[in-house]
């Protein structure tokens, strides 16, 4: 019988578990759309239409959705999950690491799946309803991803560490390309009622996940009963320390928080996440609101940019291996991924931003093509918390996606205030030249400041210590083996 290595297994479950936790996220995005009464919220614009099509008359026989919110509080519906989302980072991260991630990630993704399904009654019953089923939802998400990185820690060798992660957390772009078209069908469709049953079908794949992960996973390859002795070996042999004494780490709260190194990705995922989140959420409604797209090519297009960084998330972690291989520094390599993934990105914002009426599919194509570039990151900053303390990976990632979510509660509410008297392309390209900016400089703060390193807190015989204390106690050892030598020889002279 054919043996298939464990570590792939888990892979792929996480694979999966990306595409659940995108798909549950995204599908409102596409969702609102249908949900709201266009013609309601678009009440103050001053023209009906940013650039007019044939097909007019019968785009606004398609925009009475039965919710009345202007785009103002559509921004605070769409950002309510991160308000929930930012809470449970970091407990998540210590969660895994103290429980294991297996566990901490099946419960996370309960909940989701039971708000989830709730989302047409809450928001039939009050904005207010919904506003808190996303909040829910967003509290069981928030642990997964840094239970996910506590356990790649100790699954993945580090020669494919970076393949393994770059595989594992593809399913983001797959969930979020397979949901926006299949959201935009369901929600023209008279199944379950339409737009509701995007949120039925989300639910119910989620929970057949959820089955094969508690039966098909473990948290570590000393707990796995079915695991092969060379494939055991050779793990442990690689992770060497991500063992279950880290279950009762205590952590260098002092020394994290004061590493540049830290602060360097802390910053650098807050601006990548503005942008990131204000394509997640905004992009249907700009398609809808300026490029004037029915809510079933709006769901097919913006699929679009999640396909293109799927592609370079898959080619920057073949890459980055490859540069690490071939003797480049993991600095270097993270520099490298970390230029391509920003500043391409930064000019491609401001060009679809200024692009015209006439050149609707130059708009998407730069959409495409920086949403594609900006996941080169995913091999850059955003793994190198597992290069600078490995033993704190849980709970390294926890801070960066706290720190990380902010921008997805604030981004689609700054969008709403800034085109809620007027979506047009005019406020919208306000939008793009904020995420543009906020690229160009998290960019050049990471290039500036990262490290590939392993910090010498990772040890935790040197927690506490100072550098000057560190030096000290190494001058110390060093006297103390003089010593030594002096009383063996000593004693060799008796």
């Amino acid at each position: 019988m054919c043996y298939v290595p464990k570590r792939y297994v888990l892979s792929a479950l996480i694979h999966f578990a990306t595409f659940c936790l995108y798909s549950l996220r995204v599908n409102l995005s596409v969702a609102i759309v249908s949900m709201v009464n266009q013609t309601y919220a678009n009440a103050k614009k001053t023209s009906l239409r940013e650039c007019e099509t044939g097909n007019t008359t019968i785009a606004i026989t398609q925009e009475d959705g039965e919710f009345l919110w202007d785009q103002n509080r559509q921004g605070l519906i769409l950002g309510a999950f991160f308000y929930g989302y930012l809470i449970t980072q970091v407990p998540g991260g210590w969660l895994a690491n103290r429980y294991g991630g297996k566990w901490v990630y099946a419960v996370g993704m309960l909940f989701c799946n039971i708000m989830t399904a709730l989302t047409p009654v809450a928001a039939r019953t009050s904005y207010m309803f919904l506003i808190a089923a996303r909040v829910i939802e967003g509290l069981g998400q928030g642990v997964a991803f840094p239970a996910a990185h506590s356990m790649i820690a100790k699954w993945s060798p580090e020669n494919e560490r970076s393949r393994y992660t770059v595989i594992s957390f593809a399913g983001m772009f797959t969930g979020t390309i397979l949901t926006y078209p299949l959201a935009g069908i369901l929600a023209e469709s008279s199944f379950l009622g339409g737009w509701p049953s995007i949120f039925y079908l989300c639910a119910i794949i989620s929970f057949v996940w959820l089955f094969l992960w508690i039966f098909l996973v473990h948290d570590s390859p000393s707990q796995h009963p079915t695991i092969s002795q060379e494939e055991k070996t050779m793990i442990e042999t690689s992770v060497k320390k991500a063992t279950d004494a880290d279950k009762n780490l205590v952590y260098p709260w002092r020394a994290i928080f004061s590493s540049i190194h830290v602060w360097a990705i802390i910053i650098t995922h807050i601006c990548k996440n503005w942008v990131w989140y204000m394509v997640l959420t905004g992009l249907p409604s700009y398609f809808k609101n300026v490029l004037n797209f029915d809510i079933k090519k709006n769901g097919f297009l913006s699929a679009l940019p999640y396909i293109a960084g799927m592609i370079f998330q898959f080619v920057g972690g073949f890459l980055a291996d490859f540069l690490q291989n071939n003797k480049l520094s993991k600095q270097t390599t993270k520099r490298i991924m970390t230029v391509f993934g920003f500043y391409p990105t930064a000019v491609l914002l401001l060009l679809t931003s200024y692009t015209k009426c006439d050149e609707v599919y130059l708009s998407v194509t730069y959409m495409v093509i920086a949403t594609g570039l900006l996941s080169l990151n995913n091999s850059g900053y955003n793994i190198n918390h597992l290069d600078l303390a490995p033993r704190y990976s849980g709970i390294l990632y926890g801070i960066e996606n706290l720190a990380g979510t902010i921008p997805g509660g604030v981004a689609p509410a700054i969008t709403g205030y800034l085109t809620n008297d007027d979506p047009s392309r005019e406020n919208y390209r306000k939008v793009f030249a904020i995420a543009a900016s906020l690229a160009a400089f998290g960019g050049t703060f990471f290039i500036i400041f990262c490290s590939g390193e392993k910090q010498s807190w990772n040890d935790p015989e040197n927690h506490g210590m100072s550098p000057e204390e560190k030096l000290k106690e190494a001058n110390k050892k060093e006297m103390h083996g003089i010593t030594n030598e002096v009383y063996a020889m000593d004693a060799t002279n008796l």
